[in-house]
């Protein structure tokens, strides 16, 4: 393959791997392949022999997009044509092009992948017409259309009916109970969630749940049964659920973290997950940082860390330090988050216990 056919025939791959809807299909845009060689051959020979300008082969390509009945064949042109653009330094255009074609339906990852492999050689600080800022939008709503599929597959999973005897008795807290649900979940086929926890401590541990009754209902119901119980509130966030506790009440029991899982498992995908940057500053306190900290690393890893933050009994904990560092292990960054408000960090079993060192 001659390398100006490389700008028409290059990677089905990351089109087809996003493809949904009406998206052309590995199998199609190989099968295009073909028709595309024949569509841009004079245009190819143009260009070969000087006679036609990159970006004049650019408008001619995409004319003939525009031309062509089949979803595979017109993404390959316009690609082509795309690169062609780019080629030529005609930004504007290049931009124009891009937007078009995510009118057209084509995958968000796709158009990403297209504009970073050639934004690459583009030396840094050469205004580009707003490319680097399209990307990064394209960028938002895939994290943002990963997120709402995460969260519906996870409501999926909670419509699933509660075992006979759920949820736990006596002494059990609400990381019991999630750690069931999950493990339920997990059981039937349903997707991996991590955990968040945040509450003031309860005589140096968890606040223990009421007494609760077994359910017949969903999983759904018998979490939502054990928060109204002990006072918590919960939310669902991509792969993850975040569990929230005001103030401690008068005559909390405190429950204990049962460290089921492996700690020096958990360390090490601590230290094998890396940030490219992280800052802290006085404009919020260690839970919301470490809150903040967690979501974002909740859908890289592969199976995730659980994660449980203790605030004082009044609830109030201090704001931070100013601290900022790149290329950083989460295992350094959650070190420097707590030396940054005077807390430590600990391993139990799955758990990340973050609490202060007074």
């Amino acid at each position: 393959m001659n390398r100006l056919c490389h700008f028409f025939l290059v990677s089905c791959a990351a089109l087809s791997a996003a493809a949904s809807g009406p998206s052309p299909t590995r199998a199609e845009l190989e099968a295009a392949q073909g028709e595309v060689r024949e569509i841009v051959a004079d245009v190819l020979d143009d260009l070969r022999g000087g006679t036609l300008a990159y970006a004049d082969a650019a408008e001619e390509v995409r004319i003939r997009a525009s031309q062509v009945e089949k979803p595979a064949e017109e993404y390959l042109l316009l690609q082509g044509a795309f690169r062609l653009f780019m080629r030529a330094e005609e930004y504007p255009r290049a931009v124009d092009l891009l937007r078009h074609m995510r009118a057209r339906d084509f995958p968000p990852e796709a158009l990403a992948s297209l504009a970073e492999q050639t934004l690459e050689p583009v030396p840094r600080g050469k205004p580009v017409a707003g490319l680097d800022a399209l990307v990064s939008t394209l960028r938002d709503e895939i994290a943002h259309a990963r997120k709402r599929k995460a969260e519906r597959e996870l409501d999926l999973g909670l419509d699933g009916r509660a075992p006979s005897g759920f949820p736990p008795g006596p002494e059990g807290t609400i990381l019991d109970v999630a750690e069931g649900v999950r493990a339920c979940v997990l059981e039937r086929g349903g997707p991996r969630f991590n955990l968040f926890v945040k509450t003031p401590s309860a005589v140096g541990g968890i606040p223990a749940l009421p007494q609760a009754g077994s359910t017949n209902g969903t999983l759904r119901a018998a979490l939502d049964a054990a928060c109204a119980s002990g006072g918590w509130t919960r939310r669902v966030h991509g792969r993850a659920l975040v569990f929230a506790r005001a103030s401690g009440r008068a005559g909390d029991r405190a429950g204990k973290i049962r460290s089921s899982g492996n700690a020096e498992e958990t360390a090490r995908k601590l230290r094998e997950c890396r940030l490219g940057f992280v800052a802290f500053d006085a404009s919020e306190t260690l839970p919301e940082a470490a809150e903040r900290l967690f979501l974002a690393v909740s859908d890289r890893a592969r199976e995730g860390v659980d994660m449980v933050v203790f605030t004082p009994p009044d609830g109030k904990s201090p704001p931070l330090r100013t601290v900022r560092a790149a290329d950083i292990a989460l295992y350094d960054a959650l070190g420097l988050l707590c030396d940054a408000a005077g807390y430590r960090f600990e391993i139990a079993g799955d758990w990340v216990v973050i609490s202060s060192r007074r």
